[in-house]
């Protein structure tokens, strides 16, 4: 099969896949009897255990280990031994994985209507609130019916409006990022850079997977001008 048929396969065959919050990642990976392994899928990272990966590649735990490089996620599998896992015919289904870069497009239709998740962008990322929890504190409570108000788009300047706390929004769904945004109407993932409209990029928290490590250090209030720069995530895969 030639490797674009793979990878529509692929694609195609874990679509039905759902998408893991960094909290729901996190737990996955705490709670799995075994080590998993993250491995990259086109823009996204799939995550398997590490067992069927020594399996798929006929590799020692030792050797898979040195294969992995850091990311946002932790360690994952570099690109070139990610490819070779896939390429490789085998069954293996992930047990969960996580977008890394999304569309504005796609964020916008997950808008928690007709059974559909309840996704949002702010600063710079992607958030899925579809299990945000009501805290009990009234004022939290006044912050997440705000953090609500607007499925599929970006809430922070109503957060602003409410006079809510930015920094305290943030730090609420922090646990539910999925992603982070591509400008409207991009189609590519971003490698070594990120190639912005009018080349002007908000340099709020940063995606630690971007290469660049001065760019993680720049204030929220930082304005960075260059020319480079199905559904419930709760849920696992099987």
């Amino acid at each position: 099969m030639h490797p674009f048929q793979a990878q529509l396969a692929r694609t195609v065959e874990t679509r039905g896949c759902e998408y893991l919050t960094l909290g729901r990642l996190y737990d996955l990976r705490v709670r799995k009897d075994n080590v998993l392994v993250l491995v990259l899928f086109d823009s996204e990272i799939e995550i398997f255990e590490l067992e069927d990966v020594m399996q798929v590649l006929k590799m020692t735990a030792e050797e898979v280990r040195d294969e992995m490089e850091p990311s946002a996620y932790g360690h994952v599998l570099k690109k070139n031994v990610s490819d070779e896992f896939y390429d490789t015919e085998h069954d293996i289904l992930p047990l969960g994985r996580v977008a890394q870069w999304l569309r504005e497009e796609d964020v916008a239709i997950r808008n928690g209507k007709e059974g559909r998740p309840h996704w949002i962008t702010a600063a710079g990322g992607v958030y899925d609130l579809t299990d945000l929890e009501e805290p009990a504190s009234e004022s939290q409570s006044k912050l997440v019916e705000t953090l609500l108000s607007a499925p599929g788009s970006n809430p922070m300047p109503r957060v602003f409006l409410g006079d809510h706390n930015f920094d305290d929004a943030l730090a609420l769904i922090e646990p539910l990022k999925i992603g982070m945004t591509l400008p409207f109407g991009s189609m590519n993932m971003p490698t070594t850079s990120l190639t912005m409209p009018n080349g002007i990029l908000e340099a709020q928290k940063f995606w630690p997977v971007l290469p660049e490590p001065t760019l993680r250090t720049f204030s929220r209030s930082t304005i960075l001008r260059t020319e480079k720069i199905s559904w419930k995530p709760s849920k696992a895969c099987g």
